[in-house]
């Protein structure tokens, strides 16, 4: 069961957000989001507890630190995807223009992360250092997160050759790897 690690902290974006039946609901505080969502679920016949329903809602969409319980959002750690990045470096790079469309395929993938700022926290500094001067910035850096699927950041996944081997696990259709 998935709830709200706390109500008394304000989520990730400053509201409570809750949808049935067309009818959208928000506050930015618990203490104002329960009587509307009570409300809601007494017009709706909807049964159960107002912070589990609306915890079932948002915790797909909020930071893994926000919620607990099955259902919660699992994300790749910083120190996992720098370590998953570093077969990657020796590799023969693409062109830059292949390394923009295939960050703004990423960018828009359901298995995108971006729970943190690669610029804000020198992360794509480290990226083009391990590269060694190899890798050309390209705008869409600034976008750029972590693959879930491959668990490393897709700056240095769209940056490099990756011949005959498999698709990683769990690529939706929509993945550039799928497609050439």
């Amino acid at each position: 069961m998935v709830r709200f690690r706390s109500t008394m902290v304000p989520p990730p974006g400053g509201y409570f957000f809750y949808e049935h039946g067309g009818e959208q609901l928000r506050a930015s505080t618990w203490v104002q989001m329960k009587p509307l969502v009570e409300d809601l679920m007494r017009r709706h016949g909807l049964s159960g507890y107002a912070d589990r329903l609306v915890a079932e809602y948002m915790c797909p969409h909020m930071p893994p630190w926000y919620c607990e319980g099955a259902g919660v959002r699992v994300v790749t750690s910083v120190k996992t995807a720098l370590k998953n990045a570093e077969p990657y470096y020796p590799r023969e790079l693409v062109q830059f223009d292949e390394i923009s469309r295939r960050m703004r395929i990423c960018h828009d993938c359901p298995k995108h992360e971006r729970d943190v700022c690669l610029t804000c926290t020198g992360i794509l500094d480290r990226i083009r250092a391990a590269f060694r001067g190899r890798r050309v910035p390209v705008l869409e850096d600034k976008m750029s997160g972590v693959c879930g699927c491959a668990r490393t950041f897709e700056a240095v996944i769209a940056s490099v050759e990756h011949g005959e081997e498999p698709v990683w696990d769990g690529a939706p259709d929509t993945c550039w790897r799928r497609k050439t």
